[in-house]
């Protein structure tokens, strides 16, 4: 071989190599780069031969098991696999021997144990032979989406339960109206079944026919997209009975479109019913003001009357026909201003004044009016305990408990009966004390109404204390008596029983504290008044001129020297400019303006040993003040008797300051 030809056969063997080595570095390169791009799949790769055992894993599914790769290689990847599933990775991995490709759901196992939800798409492998290798796998964690659409379905089953669990009737609709979905307070509600929401109930099926028409148009609205709305309607059960219901609807929107309605719906009957009590109590309430206010002028009036009367009569006591008259004319007062304390008392605007008091001398003094109120058809009956021990108490507010019950008992005897009022001492221990459990042990005063009429049965027994509960239904009924009764003895510390059956009457019995005190002692107001003169300073303050002159001529006529203003402004002034010390205040509590209570208070700021009578026909501030009465404050009700006025005048004058 020439020189020439040897080199042209060596630069042949060179170019041949450079082509094998640009080859082999072609593949590296390509190589590499499939591996990089598989290993920086966000999804993980799993290859497997033949008998299902790993070869193959990228970084991305040995981060999504939480396993090294030396973990992973060489091992049967049904190991790999959550118990529960192995039957389902034996059926797929045998789909890929028979050359089939297929995607499932897969539950992996990390290396602590913990399932992982995967979604695996997976193609048979082949040999140069065309034989069965094992399988080339792509695994996507699916767990975020499998835990999402648990939660769904959680919250889907809360919804549901917290649905049912609700009072109100909840449902859905389909474009045409079909009831969709209730929950189960509607099925309670409207008295159908599951099985009739199968067979399709339309909403207009569970309304009256006369408000069908306002409810289609109201559905087309909300379909319309006009927005929630609210409506009353008379909702119609499959028995055809009916109830007052108040529904809330919106649109339910899938896409853009209104493809039906929800809503909740809350029975409005019990509300309706207290609606039609509210407005009866409303009216006894304005009733109430009216009469409070026609008491409050007429004890002024009363008043002037009465005290004018007095002073006359005192004046006539040797003229026996004039003085007649001026009886006749005090005993026309005092029937008048017996008719205003009613009056107050069913106005709740009395003072209320607690003291000792005979349960038997209040049940006498009240059975003669019981027997103006109570038809002749009922025979009032009384049983009083011989040695009753005495409460405290307010008497007004006693007064209208025996009201109340002889009432309440007279309204369950329509056709006549017997009324008996019984008195007795008892002892509650503790087996006993507190009828319905409300009180202490301890020694009781009992107060028992009885009747012989209609009798009550346990249900009506649990509610009869509730406030607007009555069985007078249509009759004008409050509902407000025994409440009313339960709240004055619960307030004196004691406690109301009721014991009835149906056909066989009932009995009320008031349990009020027994008390060791002494009943108080009621000043006489026929005693002299010799001893009743003073000559301190009083200043009256009164904004009816009759009252105000009334009240100076007595206290004139008794020495004491007198200083008068019509109003608070005009009373600070007295008491700024006048000379000396004024030693009492009495002062009317309702007035234009500042009222009795507020001067008070800034009389006595100026003036600290000042006593303050107050003298008012009523006051709506009587509790605000009666708590902050002291051994220098005292209240007096109009009309009151002169005798009395006068010596509560001394009694304050001569108390130690």
């Amino acid at each position: 071989m020439t020189g020439s030809s040897r080199h042209q056969h060596g630069e042949g063997e060179a170019e041949t190599r450079e082509e094998g080595e640009g080859a082999l570095q072609a593949l590296i390169e390509s190589e590499e780069r499939y591996r990089t791009l598989v290993e920086t799949m966000g999804d993980g790769l799993a290859i497997t031969d033949r008998e299902g055992v790993v070869t193959y894993v990228n970084e991305a599914f040995c981060r999504m098991l939480d396993r090294p790769e030396s973990e992973v290689l060489g091992r049967p990847a049904l190991t790999l696999v959550h118990e529960d599933d192995h039957d389902g990775f034996r059926s797929e991995f045998a789909r890929r021997a028979a050359g089939q490709e297929g995607q499932y759901e897969q539950r992996l196992v990390t290396r602590s144990g913990k399932a992982v939800y995967t979604l695996v798409t997976a193609t048979p492998r082949y040999d140069a032979e065309g034989e069965f290798a094992g399988s080339f796998a792509v695994i996507k964690d699916i767990s975020e989406r499998k835990q999402a659409l648990q939660a769904l379905e959680e919250s889907e089953a809360r919804f549901r339960e917290l649905a049912d669990l609700l009072p109100q009737v909840v449902f859905e609709t389909d474009e045409q109206g079909r009831l969709t979905l209730v929950n189960r307070n509607a099925f309670a509600a409207l008295g159908y079944t599951p099985d009739d929401l199968e067979a399709g109930v339309n909403v207009m099926d569970t309304l009256i026919p006369e408000d069908r028409g306002r409810a289609a148009d109201e559905i087309e609205m909300a379909l319309r997209g006009e927005g929630p709305s609210t409506a009353e309607y008379t909702a119609l059960r499959k028995d055809g009975t009916t109830f007052a219901i108040v529904v809330d609807s919106s649109p339910i929107v899938r896409n853009g479109k209104a493809v039906g309605l929800r809503a909740i719906g809350i029975d409005i009957s019990e509300r309706k019913e207290l609606e039609a009590q509210l407005l009866e109590s409303q009216k006894m309430e304005a009733m109430g003001q009216i009469a409070g206010g026609v008491a409050h002028d007429f004890n002024n009036m009363l008043t002037a009357i009465h005290g004018n009367a007095q002073l006359l009569q005192r004046e006539l006591a040797d003229e026996p026909d004039r003085l007649r008259l001026v009886e006749g004319i005090l005993t026309a007062a005092r029937r008048s201003a017996e008719l205003t304390r009613h009056l107050l008392a069913f106005s709740r605007k009395q003072v209320l004044r607690p003291r000792v008091i005979d349960l038997n001398e209040m049940v006498g003094n009240i059975e003669p009016m019981l027997r103006r109120i109570i038809p002749e058809n009922i025979r009032i009956v009384t049983a009083l305990s011989e040695h009753l021990g005495q409460v405290e108490a307010d008497p007004a507010q006693i007064e209208q408990v025996i009201v109340n019950l002889a009432v309440n008992a007279r309204d369950a005897m329509p056709d006549g009966g017997t009324l008996s009022i019984r008195t007795a001492n008892v002892i509650l221990d503790d087996d006993r004390a507190g009828p319905r459990g409300g009180v202490a042990p301890g020694a009781y005063v009992m107060l028992a109404v009885s009747d012989t009429g209609i009798g009550m049965d346990e249900v009506t027994q649990s509610q009869v204390f509730d406030p607007f509960f009555t069985t007078r239904k249509g009759s004008g009924g409050t509902g407000l008596g025994l409440s009313t009764v339960y709240g004055i003895v619960r307030q004196t510390g004691g406690d109301v029983c009721v014991r009835s059956e149906l056909g066989e009457g009932s009995t009320l019995e008031v349990y009020v504290p027994m008390t060791e005190a002494e009943a108080e002692a009621v000043p006489s107001p026929h005693e002299s008044g010799a001893d009743l003169r003073g000559s301190e300073t009083v200043l009256v303050v009164e904004d009816e001129d009759v009252v105000r002159s009334l009240i100076a001529e007595l206290l004139q006529r008794f020495g004491y020297t007198v200083l008068q203003a019509e109003n608070a402004d005009a009373a600070l002034e007295v008491c700024r400019q006048g000379e000396g010390q004024i030693d009492l205040l009495v002062t009317d509590v309702v007035m234009p303006g500042t009222d009795g209570v507020e001067l008070a208070e800034t009389v006595t700021e100026m003036m600290p040993n000042i006593g303050v009578l107050y003298v008012s026909g009523y006051t709506d501030r009587a509790l605000a003040f009666r708590d902050r009465l002291d051994e220098r404050m005292r209240y007096m009700q109009k009309p009151f008797e002169v005798q009395e006025f006068i010596a509560t005048i001394r009694e304050m004058l001569d108390a130690p300051h």
